[in-house]
């Protein structure tokens, strides 16, 4: 890649440049970034929608059940049914969602690992091998992330949030400071150390421009919901059994959610730049790299 269009991800930047620079990173190397998606996530990624789909079928038949004034018998065994395979579903669910994040937030820290390598190019089997190296540790790590940031939620509401933002820099400590999972929880708090509130504010904002573009592509399932609602009240088709249970909208609403899933680097790569931007106060480690390598060029 041109130097001129190579990014330096080992440098301190204000909130602005953290959001642009996230941003010019996906543009310049999203086929690439896509690659490393269908090479180690997609299976994972069906499983999940799999699930989604069950789950909301699920739901969508009792709901029917309940709309439309079935008799009570009707209504316990939808019930019934429903909390055996909404168990299911769930349990499905958690499952694929742990492994996906996982080794999503794995890939995309050995693929900019790569990227930094190489100068500005990404090596695909660099960040296979990554992966296939420490995908123990990222399931690890990522499961007793969730489980202390659960307990922090459980026992109040403040202490869950005050270790999520530490946390969201547990895989970027793993990969780029080889440390091992316990270790990298315990830096975790000593690299946040001083800069709590604007690390907070910034993946604050990192996770509402994503929350902003993944709502649009719900607003095709909530449009079509909305209207279908207008359309059946206003004929009086309310109570026909087949109104609730509705393909297109639960096909809108799982693509709406293929969407999203798929978008979902623009929090990991902007987490990796407010990673570095902390390492690079904390360490300086860029500044010294370049000094470094502006002797050796003498």
């Amino acid at each position: 890649m041109n130097n001129s269009t190579y990014i330096n991800f080992k440098k301190e930047r204000e909130l602005g440049e953290i959001i642009s620079d996230t941003f010019a990173f996906i543009k310049q190397n999203y086929k690439v970034l896509f690659e490393v998606f269908l090479k180690v996530l997609w299976p994972v990624l069906l499983v999940m929608l799999l699930a989604i789909t069950y789950y909301t079928y699920v739901s969508l038949n009792i709901s029917e059940n309940i709309m439309v004034g079935a008799n009570s018998n009707m209504i316990l065994e939808s019930f019934s049914d429903f909390y055996s395979g909404i168990f299911v579903g769930f349990v499905v669910l958690i499952l694929a969602s742990w492994f996906y994040y996982s080794l999503m937030y794995g890939a995309y820290q050995h693929a900019i690992e790569s990227y930094i390598k190489n100068e500005g190019t990404i090596n695909i089997d660099e960040v296979l091998q990554g992966v296939k190296q420490n995908w123990a540790s990222f399931l690890g790590l990522s499961f007793l992330s969730w489980l202390l940031i659960l307990i922090g939620f459980f026992i109040c509401i403040l202490p869950g949030i005050y270790v999520s933002v530490p946390f969201s820099m547990l895989f970027s400590i793993l990969v780029f400071n080889k440390l091992g999972v316990s270790e990298s929880i315990s830096y975790s708090f000593s690299l946040i150390k001083g800069n709590w509130w604007t690390t907070f504010f910034t993946f604050f904002v990192i996770s509402l421009i994503y929350g902003l573009i993944g709502f649009v592509f719900d607003l095709p399932a909530v449009i079509y919901s909305l209207f279908k609602g207008f359309v059946a009240g206003d004929s009086g088709t309310l109570a026909d059994p087949d109104f609730m249970f509705d393909w297109i909208y639960l096909t809108l609403n799982i693509l709406g959610s293929l969407a999203k899933y798929l978008l979902y680097p623009i929090v990991i790569i902007g987490t990796i730049f407010m990673f570095f931007n902390l390492n690079e106060k904390k360490n300086q480690t860029g500044t010294y790299e370049t000094i470094e390598s502006l002797g050796n060029n003498k």
